[in-house]
C-alpha cells in the first residue's frame, strides 16, 4: 500500500464522530464523578507519520516534519472554582500577563 494511502487512512481515522455524553439534570460535567474526561479521543497506539520510508526507518520522531514536541514552558492560570476560569483564553488578543510559567 503506498505511503499516501496510509496517510489518508490515518486522517480518516481521526475524524470519527465521538459519542455525546448526556449529563443528569442540574449536574455540571466537572461535578459528575462518572466523567473522567471531556473532548478526548479514545485511547490508541501512538503513530507518527514520516515524509518517506527512509526517515521512518530511523524511528526518530523528531526528524518527522509532522512531529511537534510540546516540551517547554507553559503558562497556567489556576483558579479555585471552574466558574472563575478565564473564558476567552483561546483568543489571540487574550492578555495572559497574569499567568505563571511552569
Amino acid at each position: 500500500m503506498p505511503l499516501s494511502a496510509l496517510v489518508v487512512l490515518f486522517a480518516l481515522q481521526q475524524t470519527k464522530a465521538q459519542p455525546r455524553q448526556v449529563l443528569p439534570a442540574g449536574l455540571l460535567e466537572w461535578q459528575d464523578p462518572e466523567v473522567i474526561g471531556v473532548n478526548k479521543l479514545p485511547a490508541r497506539a501512538e503513530a507518527i507519520p514520516f515524509a518517506d520510508a527512509a526517515s521512518a526507518m530511523t524511528l526518530d520522531r523528531a526528524k518527522s516534519p509532522f512531529y511537534k514536541s510540546l516540551n517547554g514552558d507553559w503558562k497556567f492560570n489556576w483558579v479555585g472554582r471552574p466558574a472563575d476560569r478565564p473564558v476567552d483564553f483561546y483568543k489571540t488578543d487574550f492578555n495572559d500577563a497574569s499567568s505563571r510559567c511552569a
